[in-house]
């Protein structure tokens, strides 16, 4: 069965103009489809868990950005049987970047209707083990668990996507397609104010699927702009201090457009970790410009490792966020990827 999921209220009510748009091209293919709306009291993740749960084949093809897809990996209860289509109506939009998804509706509705399965893609998880700051709504143990598509920070740039959300131009600015203008003025302000903090971040085993947690091992200094693209050994431990922030991808483009990982690739089994610590505020301001091309990993006190599964201890709790969407704050969380969980109709 296909199902159209769209969420109205994305990019300033964007996804429910570009569906009146795109209606007729379903109407008339003899396919049947049924069409899902979201609301306040039945999210993306709700309905796409619904549909997913009586075992059945599904396509679910979503209008909406980034925070919808989001919703709609965490709502999925067979993986196997349910492949997925999206059209990227969001302001931020960095899973489509990555993807390089064709700019023309009727190939990615061609595509869907035809329900050709193009691509297995990687799908990120973070456990908390510990939460702070809940925000309303993410009280329920459930959200101490949550998969991800383009990556999971903690940090910094989590903290931009919590004031983002906060922000009351949000909406206008998402009328007007520039969405990223207030991930940039976020950051801009909060990098006085944002809490840096010292942690261990240790590399877990391939098959290590039960999160587990815990340090062992020395601690390792990380140095200066350690660019490292293989795992490293299982129970490496690298010391961070006064990290800034901590990115742990699955695709490479993040906070609309910015290229924190661009060796990052979704379908590698592996996660790309971007970390920035010791580093001067005032240094902040040279080296962020040339994150919109990965330019960033070349400065000192910014890195990229690479593994399947990893472990973060901070000193102190500080705020979260997958694929653009903020829960609260931890000082303890472990994240893993889940190779080629993702059918993606393309």
């Amino acid at each position: 069965m296909l199902h159209i999921i769209i969420n109205p209220t994305s990019s300033g009510g964007q996804s429910l103009k570009v569906w009146h748009k795109i209606e007729p091209r379903f109407a008339s293919s003899g396919r049947p489809y049924k069409v899902h709306m979201s609301t306040l009291d039945r999210s993306i993740e709700q309905i796409c868990a619904e549909i997913t749960s009586d075992g059945s084949d599904n396509t679910l093809f979503l209008l909406g950005g980034d925070g919808s897809l989001n919703e709609a990996v965490n709502g999925i209860r067979d993986f196997e049987k349910t492949r997925v289509g999206f059209l990227q109506v969001g302001s931020g939009n960095d899973m489509g970047r990555d993807m390089q998804l064709p700019r023309d509706r009727d190939r990615i509705i061609d595509a869907v209707l035809e329900g050709r399965v193009l691509r297995r893609l990687d799908v990120g998880e973070v456990l908390f083990h510990d939460r702070t700051d809940i925000l309303p709504g993410m009280e329920d143990p459930q959200y101490a668990r949550r998969l991800f598509n383009v990556g999971c920070g903690i940090g910094f740039d989590a903290e931009c996507c919590h004031a983002a959300a906060a922000s009351r131009f949000k909406s206008v600015l998402n009328l007007l397609r520039l969405g990223k203008l207030i991930y940039i003025a976020s950051a801009i302000r909060l990098i006085f104010t944002s809490q840096m903090a010292d942690c261990d971040v240790t590399f877990e085993g391939e098959d290590d699927r039960d999160m587990s947690s815990g340090l062992d091992g020395d601690g390792a200094n990380t140095g200066g702009d350690n660019v490292d693209n293989t795992s490293r050994p299982v129970g490496t431990v690298l010391h961070y201090n006064r990290l800034l922030f901590a990115a742990f991808m699955n695709h490479q483009y993040q906070g609309g457009g910015f290229q924190f990982c661009p060796h990052a690739s979704a379908d590698d089994g592996r996660l790309d970790l971007c970390t920035a610590s010791d580093i001067h505020r005032p240094q902040f301001f040279r080296i962020f410009p040339h994150a919109y091309k990965g330019g960033h990993i070349r400065y000192p006190g910014v890195t990229e490792e690479r593994g399947a599964a990893f472990t973060l201890c901070a000193d102190r709790p500080l705020w979260v966020q997958t694929d653009g969407e903020v829960s609260c704050r931890s000082s303890h969380i472990s994240v893993r990827v889940l190779p080629g969980r993702l059918q993606i109709v393309q």
